[in-house]
């Protein structure tokens, strides 16, 4: 799981961090979408043209799972309610990512 909250940190410093969508039309990602980008997901628009993140079959992504009940453990809750708080801060999604990347 390191690797992919490495990753998921890569993925936030390179596209910027967003809140309260997946990605947004800047392509900035939130907390749950870099991680599904590490764990080997794609950016595509909807019929909607909202802009989200696929992992292609689901079941052969079990570390996108393991990783979402690392956070949640981590955090005592749901990390895509904690990603959102309005005093949240890119420092803070980047010093998470880094403490689980390293731990």
């Amino acid at each position: 799981m390191k690797e992919v909250f490495a990753r998921a940190r890569e993925i936030i410093e390179e596209r910027g961090w967003t809140q309260r969508k997946v990605v947004d039309d800047d392509g900035c990602v939130c907390l749950d979408g870099a991680v599904r980008l590490a764990c080997g997901g794609r950016e595509e628009r909807g019929r909607d043209c909202m802009r989200y993140i696929h992992l292609p079959d689901i079941g052969d992504h079990p570390e996108y799972y393991r990783a979402r009940k690392q956070l949640t453990s981590h955090l005592g809750g749901g990390f895509e309610y904690w990603n959102d708080e309005p005093e949240r801060t890119v420092d803070e999604v980047l010093e998470l990512l880094n403490e689980l990347a390293t731990q």
